[in-house]
């Protein structure tokens, strides 16, 4: 364990000051810590992968000489704490304004191993909001600054890691972005569809699929599609339809053993093909299919108006 010494200041300015302890340097920003903020739209979706966020664009010499996309940041100034400074910090670098409540915190973080400055996360849902124009804080680094609406691969994408960060916590409590109420059974079935897909290892499309009951109070079947069982999780092949994977229907399909006549709800992130049509149909019960996008063909939508199955697309 090391031992304890006072911090022996190396240099300092109005903003920084080095600093010394053990024989490990570190910088500190002053006069305190910092908010970092991630808005985002749902535009009515319920998955992370739909939401647009918020990405500014501005000046920093320190790396290149030309703009750079990053994160609504800045530091708490006499008067605010970190819940205040995160509603100005909106403002004054979006342009868009929120209230206090509106705001979630997601803790604080070291944006660098050798600094003992926190910056306190927050994400603002900002749907149906106008903005109004940027007024930044009068520094030259926030001279023709702007913001855009990106997807989720961009704010990944970021060069500088506060947005991944509030991003991930996101990602853990997603559950919380609903804040039009409850989620409907119908998200939550298509969402366990989704992450289902994740455990595919088809190199062409991975595709998860779940079958409830009629009254969503019971799970009959789920899977995702993939090689057989105890064979090696890889496509016999990258041709469009003949990969040789097992479809995600298939799978769940095969789990299913309560009888035909019993009602039967499908969630399917994928529209399914004319074969997984007709297995739903032989399957018997089967009142509704749910898909998340749709497949590159039609004719399995085509089979299942035919018998008389509806279908919806949910999103």
């Amino acid at each position: 364990m090391l031992g304890v010494m006072a911090d022996q200041v190396l240099w300092k300015n109005k903003w920084l000051e080095v600093r010394e302890r053990n024989g490990w340097f570190t910088f500190a920003h002053l006069p305190s810590d910092g908010v970092a903020v991630l808005g985002y739209r749902t535009n009515g979706k319920t998955n992370l992968r739909d939401f647009q966020f918020l990405i500014r664009h501005e000046p920093n010499p320190t790396h290149t000489d030309t703009f750079i996309a990053t994160s609504l940041t800045g530091t708490i100034d006499p008067g605010y704490n970190e819940l205040g400074t995160a509603k100005k910090e909106l403002l004054e670098e979006s342009g868009y304004s929120a209230e206090e409540s509106e705001f979630r915190y997601h803790g604080w973080v070291y944006p660098f191993k050798i600094s003992d400055f926190k910056l306190h996360l927050y994400s603002v849902k900002l749907d149906d909001k106008v903005p109004q124009a940027i007024v930044g804080d009068g520094t030259l680094g926030e001279k023709g600054a702007y913001v855009t609406w990106s997807n989720i691969d961009a704010v990944c994408n970021l060069s500088e890691p506060a947005q991944q960060a509030i991003l991930c916590k996101l990602m853990f409590e997603k559950n919380s972005l609903l804040q039009s109420g409850r989620p409907s059974f119908q998200e939550i079935y298509m969402n366990q569809a989704l992450d289902l897909a994740r455990r595919s290892t088809c190199l062409r499309k991975k595709v998860g699929c779940v079958i409830v009951s009629d009254d969503f109070a019971h799970v009959y079947g789920l899977g995702y599609n993939g090689n057989a069982k105890d064979f090696p999780n890889t496509c016999d092949s990258d041709v469009a339809g003949d990969c040789g994977c097992l479809h995600a229907e298939d799978n769940a399909l095969d789990k299913v053993v309560v009888p035909k006549e019993v009602p039967k709800i499908v969630f399917v992130t994928v529209s399914p093909c004319r074969y997984c049509a007709k297995r739903f149909i032989n399957k018997g019960g089967v009142k509704k299919v749910y898909y998340y996008e749709e497949y590159r063909k039609r004719d399995g939508l085509e089979i299942l108006e035919k018998a008389g199955i509806e279908f919806e697309k949910l999103t």
